[in-house]
């Protein structure tokens, strides 16, 4: 099959291609104009979702059977309405340019369990109430809503994945590679033995990003088309017990300090996946254990503060 992923420079894209190739598919994928591909023959296209015009250029081109939308803007330095513009029009841009082209392939959007705000029990189905508390959590909402609305109306076969939290080697901007990227620093001796850190008393539910594409690409094979779906690990995990198990990894003896600029105002005290849906349809459960996954990404900032 030829498969198109959206966002292939991101932290998901390259292990989501390289699951698709070992399964023997055509795969092509979208990069920002600038960004580098992050693996050797692949078949990569320059584009920013907003320019609808090239948007169809690339589509006409590949004539996809499976389409994994992941691109998104999700840094906080941007303001609002240019990470809920963007994120929306994207996916606007790339469902209207298929109807144009007469296209309908299976498209899986990677949405965001942070849609789910504060939870007032744990674990969390998808039936509850999506409540919101960032620009970037506002827009995956919206972009569910988009997909669902497309389905209805044209047709659309849409896949909605509700991802919770996701980490592993090569993910640059987030509370694991954080911790990580610190340590490294430190047994290297190119930071003083502190740790910044933020909340430590939140718990979180972390699946391996590995384990993830594995989910994402069962979705098109097996979901219902309009449904939401939760992929996570099922389980919470404290972020103070994972700091002190990737502490225990390392010999260095390192202080942690917390930096109020790391502490957020809105931050959700306990989130857990209920993935028994998901499960159920797809027979998807996450397989690499968490040690595993902190092992791993301790391994990969090593390499990356020797080899910068």
């Amino acid at each position: 099959m030829k498969i198109l992923i959206t966002g292939l420079g991101g932290f998901v894209g390259p292990y989501l291609a390289d699951y698709c190739l070992q399964k023997g598919d055509d795969v092509f994928g979208t990069l920002f104009p600038g960004h580098k591909s992050p693996r050797e023959k692949l078949n990569t296209f320059e584009c920013d979702l907003n320019a609808k015009e090239r948007l169809k250029e690339i589509l006409r081109e590949v004539g996809p059977d499976i389409i994994f939308h992941l691109a998104a803007q999700s840094s906080s330095t941007a303001d609002s309405f240019s990470i809920l513009f963007n994120n929306v029009n994207c996916q606007v841009n790339l469902f209207e340019v298929l109807r144009e082209l007469n296209l309908n392939p299976v498209c899986m959007i990677a949405c965001s369990a942070l849609e789910y705000g504060f939870v007032e029990k744990n674990p969390v189905k998808e039936s509850f109430a999506l409540r919101p508390l960032s620009p970037y959590a506002i827009s995956k909402a919206a972009q569910e809503m988009a997909a669902f609305y497309y389905f209805k109306q044209y047709g659309l076969k849409a896949v909605i994945i509700r991802a919770f939290n996701h980490t592993g080697p090569g993910q640059r901007n987030a509370v694991l590679p954080s911790f990580c990227r610190q340590i490294a620093e430190i047994e290297a001796g190119k930071k003083e033995a502190i740790i910044k850190v933020g909340n430590l008393d939140v718990h979180r539910d972390f699946t391996d990003v590995r384990d993830i594409v594995r989910a994402y690409f069962l979705s098109v094979k097996h979901c219902s088309f309009g449904e939401p779906y939760n992929v996570g690990s099922g389980e919470s995990r404290k972020i103070q017990d994972m700091l002190e198990a990737l502490l225990c990894l390392s010999s260095k003896k390192i202080k942690i300090e917390q930096d109020p600029d790391l502490m957020r105002k809105n931050d959700i005290p306990k989130i857990q996946a209920d993935i028994s849906k998901f499960s159920k349809e797809t027979g998807w459960r996450p397989e690499i254990p968490f040690e595993k996954t902190l092992k791993d990404t301790l391994n990969y900032w090593r390499n990356e503060v020797k080899h910068p």
